[in-house]
């Protein structure tokens, strides 16, 4: 409980420190406006959700739009607060959700309360609410995502087909968490089929009630060929989500075909079948740069790094882990500091894109995994040395 309400806390001061000073769009109605497509005189209209995909997020935007019309249905101010306090709701219920999740699957609160930690100062986190992660509906997406995997690890069937209907609802890519459960050990065909049926059903029904017609061509645009067309920014940003972990994930990561026995076989294999199409999508109909589809394998592959125990000895402490990323955004913070008095880069376009965070932000990762790397190499000549 202790630990859980000093996450709350955290999570708190970092949305305050995203919209307040790194750039946030939601510091005020004016920067929201521009987020969600309107005008501030218009901002009830919340214009973005007539736009595919969007539109068929349901979840999020119905809670914000019936909340503020009950309230008062022709207040951008009331809109706006209520926009801000369902987005820092379900990012401090993510952040807690996680670290349930992690709680359960390593079955030790320290470690647990550290890997969350570690999320919470990551890029996705820190930097949600800026151009070009601009996380809307996505907590909550990560929250059912966390929550889905708790009730199916303590099989609580019920709770798990409820996750995934609100979820589908919420943001369509959390259909990789029943995609998973058709390798989930010990269960029938029927229990494993249904919540990828319950979801495809629950997709389907959406499009053909609210209708739309998709352009390919469009999408391809925004997506596939603004990535090609920005290769350094489609490669550092996929990078630094997840930085180190990504390192040790793939060392620590084994790979075989189903049936699978156990828990830890299970995530192990099945993170990369939730990796798969959360890459093709995203280098296809996304842009690589928005971190937060993303963040929706964490869960997978911080599960596949928590359960290989055994294998820890290419990891640095948890103190040297939490000191290190201590300095590094601490030297971040030095830069942004530097490069927002010099005002050394120009904003463009109608979005403000904080360029100066971005750089402190790249730096203070740069420097985590480059530690975290000559750990490694530290680590692996140290045993081969014991070893011969």
């Amino acid at each position: 409980m202790k630990r859980a309400l000093i996450l709350v806390l955290l999570a708190m001061l970092v949305f305050l420190i995203n919209n307040l000073w790194l750039g946030g769009y939601l510091y005020s109605i004016d920067t929201l406006a521009v987020e969600l497509m309107t005008t501030p005189e218009s901002l009830t209209e919340f214009r973005i959700t007539n736009e595919e995909p969007f539109k068929f997020r349901i979840v999020f935007q119905g809670l914000v739009k019936e909340t503020s019309s009950f309230i008062n249905p022709d207040s951008a101010e009331v809109f706006y607060y209520t926009y801000l306090y369902y987005s820092l709701a379900f990012f401090v219920i993510s952040i807690l959700s996680f670290f349930y999740l992690f709680k359960l699957v390593s079955k030790n609160q320290n470690l647990a309360f550290i890997f969350t930690f570690l999320i919470l100062i990551s890029p996705a986190y820190v930097m949600a609410y800026s151009i070009p992660v601009h996380t809307r509906e996505d907590t909550l997406a990560y929250a059912l995502i966390c929550l889905g995997l708790i009730a199916l690890l303590k099989n609580q069937y019920i709770a798990l087909i409820i996750c995934i209907i609100i979820a589908t609802a919420t943001r369509e890519t959390t259909m990789i968490l029943p995609l998973s459960i058709l390798f989930y050990p010990g269960w029938s065909k029927l229990k494993r089929f249904l919540p990828l049926i319950i979801a495809l059903v629950v997709f389907v029904s959406i499009r053909v009630a609210l209708g739309g017609k998709t352009d390919l061509d469009h999408q391809l645009s925004l997506g596939l060929r603004y990535n090609l067309n920005h290769k350094l920014s489609s490669l550092s940003f996929p990078i630094i989500t997840l930085h180190i972990f990504w390192v040790y994930y793939l060392i620590f990561i084994k790979v075989k075909l189903p049936p699978y026995k156990t828990i830890p076989e299970w995530f192990s294999s099945t993170s990369v079948i939730v990796l798969i199409p959360i890459f093709l999508s995203t280098i296809v109909f996304g842009r690589l740069n928005e971190i937060r589809l993303l963040t929706l394998a964490t869960p997978w592959v911080m599960a596949v790094i928590l359960l290989n125990r055994d294998k820890w000895w290419v990891l640095p402490s948890p103190k040297m882990i939490i000191f290190v990323s201590s300095i590094s955004m601490a030297i971040g913070v030095i830069v942004i500091s530097i490069l927002k008095g010099q005002e050394i880069f120009t904003q463009f376009k109608q979005y403000y894109i904080p360029y100066s965070e971005w750089t402190g932000i790249f730096c203070a990762y740069g420097i985590l995994l480059l530690y975290g790397i000559l750990k490694l190499i530290i680590s692996y000549r140290h045993e081969y040395q014991k070893v011969n």
